[in-house]
């Protein structure tokens, strides 16, 4: 089942999603590349907090790419021109982004664009070797619950709420 893991705003939630598709791909067999599993870093949500979302995103396809399994990279929140530009030079292979920014980015593809000033850069993670060496479910789901694989983030959570939020909306 292709599954869209959104909703992301750190790399250790990269680690893990790449962890978890890793030992599920060696106990069931590989994903379809053509229908792969999906990890949704939302980088201008980051941005609007002062952090470089894109700087997420590159750091998360390091991660990613480690792996070698089949998944992609969902550039979600896209906000600017340079967005789009640093999820190209960084490969990328989707992203989603309202009509006014690829007009912007058309109307502006031959121009050189300046990466996004004025937010902190996020650190590059590194995983433990305790992390590293995690090759079963159990060990995953034992390192979740007691944190040495940390997965929450306080936009994650805000996001949960809101979408619970509008369920219910809809269901009223």
């Amino acid at each position: 089942i292709m599954t869209n893991n959104t909703l992301v705003f750190s790399q250790e939630q990269i680690f893990a999603i790449c962890l978890h598709e890793h030992i599920i791909q060696k106990l069931y067999g590989p994903t379809d590349e053509l229908f792969p599993p999906f990890i949704s870093p939302f980088v201008g949500r980051l941005d609007d907090i002062g952090e470089d979302g894109m700087s997420l995103v590159e750091h998360g396809m390091r991660i990613k790419d480690s792996f070698g399994v089949a998944i992609w990279m969902l550039e979600a929140s896209v906000r600017t021109p340079d967005h789009v530009k640093r999820g190209i030079d960084v490969g990328t292979e989707l992203l989603t982004a309202p009509m006014k920014i690829y007009e912007a980015w058309f109307a502006k593809k031959d121009e050189p664009l300046g990466y996004t000033k004025g937010l902190t850069p996020i650190a590059i993670w590194t995983p433990t070797k305790e992390l590293t060496d995690i090759t079963t479910i159990e060990d995953f789901m034992r390192a979740i619950t007691t944190d040495k694989l940390n997965i929450s983030h306080p936009l994650t959570e805000k996001g949960i709420t809101k979408f619970v939020e509008d369920w219910k909306a809809i269901l009223v």
